[in-house]
């Protein structure tokens, strides 16, 4: 839905005032790219081509990039309006770098003081001659040996990457957050949101007036509004015949901007409907609308936003009010019955305008708990369809060869097939997920994140563990050393380099590729293939080119299989979101399966540690390079995810203590009854108490919601974000645009001047991605020359 949460934006930098014209570097630009429409139009046959390319060109427009070219070189990236939570992601990816350097360092003095390679491959030679004891004992002492430095090395490395870990916390909690909250002044700095609002309040003019009468004595020395205006959120999950609100109110919104996209000259005329039926179409929206507010079918959903003119005004309001008394004579007998309003909840927000998705208020918690369990259903089931096709591949593939007993390097090649057959797998899951959940229903964008991070890691974990057991076992492992036989200890280490030849370079490398691909290049791929095929090829009759229309998803159907129109194509090839939760999955679970090389009789773990140092580096540069062309700007305005993530990292880190519990095991300084109890209790408790630390750093370091030093006042917020509570409000904007005086539905007064930075052209509905198209700038075969040759600030 349009504006919806981690897929909204965060439009204009917040390093100074929203900059609506265009540099002479961008003209340049966009002239290139409209010259290439502007030749397909000159065809009659090429105008849906002509679409396509417009299409084409928006979403690079869109593109994290196209906003901030010099973001990679940039120190001051708290400045940028990106949000705090993708700055503290690319701060993780460097924390992740350290750990991987330092654990691979680890490794390496491990193999240098405890060397088994040249025992095992002995006792591998030795195997059925007359040497046999005399060799068991050999690697037995050297097993011990590296047991032992294998323990001492894993408890030290617990307490330097905790260490590491919760300074690092510390800094990012203290500092990064702390300069982006004092250096960055945000919506979220002037808002107090309201619940429990009665749903027959639909005037924000009425709203602001009552409140401006309750909150009068935050300052009674001066009787002028400390309020700056009210936002409400209404209720389109309400259905009307069988029709939900969402349903009418989209395609409202997709005309408008579409409209107002020709009046800015962002959009060729030839590739929008005719005048004529644009001025229809406007008609009929107008009467509709108008008619749900005659209907009273429109209503609140219950919450409100309220935003001051003052940081210290919020403040005072937040510490004084914990709830509003709502004079009863306001409620409407009808509309108010089911409920009592007797009181309006207050408390702070934790997300920005463009951090809402504003056609999910009220989403009916029975659907939505059936559409959660569908979404855990289906992951599930799409785990057990994988586990068969790992298990009928291993049985066409790998059995065969095991059978005749062929050394355990001889199954390299289907190993690595494996590896790739398991990162596409997880790479399909991760698309899944991440398509479910954002279809559930969730508010808030940062609460879509989260349950995407944490079903995404659990099911990617589970099929990546699984399968990796599956494919490299190759027979039971001698738990006390001093048991152990040459082909015992053998055959644990070939499960290890099973384990390697799995995971690197193929499942590291190929996941995350596929995953970028399916989840970013494919879906504008397969857009401009199906647009490509219908309106430019002309392929197949009506059904079938309907039928393939239906792939994509779009917030309006399209008008007609024969003529594309512009703003069809935008949505047809729209970039993706950028969403940290799948981004984060992989500082899980690449790790976690690295460390199964600690719990295993191998020295050869600098291998597989030094490919996870190697992919750490890759996916930190891929982040701050390759994604910015790939992901549409997002506003990433919360650290739920961040700190989830720092959360789930101590499953990782448990896994240290753990090993050194293990090897005492098998060395035998742990009876074996003792050490099967301790060995799986020290990664629990290790665990919680890892937890109980983080949430206390949280709290203990978490800056709080005071009053920046300085308040440059919501109305310069406005000019520099260009976003506000109002144009990305579909309804809001509606309001303005059709009837902005309709009895009971009043908006504020001097709306377009209140809500709307100065700089836009008229009352818009911000798009997520498409602040750019809100400047005043026109570009026509005509004056193009003379453009190219203005000042940039004349232009």
């Amino acid at each position: 839905s349009i504006g919806c949460g981690s897929q909204s934006i965060a439009c204009g930098s917040q390093s100074g005032p929203l900059k609506l014209v265009n540099t002479k570097a961008e003209l340049e630009a966009l002239e290139e790219e409209d010259e290439k429409v502007q030749d397909l139009l000159e065809k009659e046959e090429t105008f849906n081509a002509a679409a396509v390319q417009h299409g084409l060109n928006f979403a690079r427009r869109s593109s994290i990039f196209a906003k901030h070219p010099k973001f990679f070189q940039s120190r001051e990236t708290v400045t940028q309006g990106v949000g705090v939570g993708l700055v503290l992601f690319y701060n993780t990816q460097l924390f992740l770098i350290l750990c991987s350097l330092i654990i691979w360092y680890a490794m390496g003095l491990v193999q240098a003081s405890a060397n088994m390679t040249n025992s095992l491959t002995w006792a591998g030679e030795q195997i059925g001659t007359r040497c046999l004891q005399g060799s068991a004992d050999l690697v037995r002492v050297d097993a011990v040996r590296f047991a032992t430095e294998m323990g001492l090395m894993c408890g030290q490395l617990f307490v330097i990457l905790s260490l590491v870990t919760f300074g690092f916390l510390v800094l990012s909690l203290h500092f990064t957050i702390g300069m982006y909250d004092s250096n960055v002044a945000s919506w979220e700095d002037y808002t107090m949101k309201l619940t429990n609002v009665p749903r027959s309040m639909t005037s924000e003019r009425k709203f602001m007036s009552l409140l401006d009468e309750k909150l009068d004595a935050l300052d009674p020395q001066t009787h002028e509004s400390k309020i700056y205006g009210v936002s409400i959120a209404y209720d389109l999950q309400r259905t009307i015949e069988k029709i939900s609100l969402a349903t009418q109110i989209t395609p409202m919104i997709e005309n408008l901007i579409e409209r107002d996209d020709i009046d800015r000259g962002w959009c060729q005329e030839k590739l929008a409907p005719e005048s004529d039926k644009r001025k229809e179409q406007e008609d009929r929206d107008k009467k509709d609308f108008e008619k749900m507010l005659r209907d009273r079918s429109l209503r609140g959903s219950g919450e409100a936003f309220v935003v001051f003119k003052k940081q210290k005004y919020l403040h005072r309001a937040l510490a004084v009010f914990r709830g509003i008394e709502w004079p009863q004579e306001m409620l409407d007998e009808q509309i108010d019955a089911a409920k009592d309003y007797h009181i309006v909840e207050v408390s702070g927000t934790m997300s920005e305008p463009t951090g809402v998705c504003w056609f999910n208020f009220n989403v009916d918690p029975f659907w939505f708990n059936v559409r959660f369990a569908q979404v855990h259903l289906v992951a599930l089931a799409l785990f057990v369809l994988f586990g068969g096709a790992a298990y009928a591949y291993y049985c066409k593939m790998m059995r065969p060869y095991l059978q005749a007993d062929l050394p355990p390097d001889q199954d390299d090649l289907a190993l690595q097939v494996a590896g790739n057959g398991v990162g596409i797998f997880n790479a399909i899951i991760q698309m899944v997920v991440q398509g479910s959940v954002l279809s559930m229903g969730y508010s808030r964008g940062w609460m879509a994140d989260l349950t995407i991070f944490r079903l995404n890691t659990a099911v990617v974990a589970l099929n990546t563990a699984s399968q990796l057991f599956f494919f490299c076992w190759r027979g039971n492992i001698r738990l006390l050393l001093s048991e152990a036989s040459p082909r015992d200890i053998t055959t644990e280490y070939a499960f290890y380099i099973n384990i390697q030849t799995m995971m690197t370079p193929n499942m590291f490398f190929v996941q995350y590729i596929l995953n970028e691909v399916l989840t970013a290049l494919a879906q504008i791929l397969i857009g401009w293939l199906v647009l490509k095929a219908v309106f430019v090829w002309d392929l197949g009759n009506p059904f079938i080119k309907k039928q393939l229309l239906g792939i994509l998803d779009m917030p309006r159907g399209f008008r007609s299989t024969e003529r594309l129109y512009a703003r069809e194509a935008e949505q047809a090839l729209r970039l993706p979101p950028m969403l940290m939760s799948l981004e984060y999955t992989f500082g899980i679970v690449y790790p976690a399966g690295t460390f199964c090389a600690l719990f295993l009789l191998t020295d050869q773990a600098s291998n597989i540690t030094g490919w996870l140092l190697v992919f750490t580096i890759f996916f930190y540069v891929f982040q701050r390079l390759g994604s910015l062309w790939m992901f549409r700007e997002t506003t990433h305005d919360s650290t739920a995810c961040f700190m989830s993530f720092f959360r789930a990292w101590g499953l990782v880190l448990a896994l240290l203590p753990t090993a050194t519990c293990w090897w005492l095991w098998r060395r035998g300084v742990l009876p074996m009854a003792l050490g099967a109890v301790l060995t799986p209790a020290t990664y629990v408790i290790t665990a919680f108490f890892y937890v109980v630390v983080v949430d206390y750093i949280e709290a203990l370091f978490m800056p709080d919601d005071a009053e920046d030093a300085k308040d440059p006042d919501v109305a310069k917020v406005m000019e520099q974000r260009g976003f506000s509570w109002w144009n990305v409000n579909p309804v809001y904007v509606l309001k303005c645009r059709f009837c902005p005086e309709f009895k009971g539905y009043e908006v504020h007064e001097d709306s377009e001047k209140l809500c709307w930075p100065k700089n836009f052209k008229m009352a818009s509905f911000v798009e997520p991605g498409s602040l750019f198209r809100h400047k005043d700038y026109k570009v026509s075969i005509h004056h193009r020359h003379s453009h190219s040759h203005r000042d940039p600030e004349q232009a």
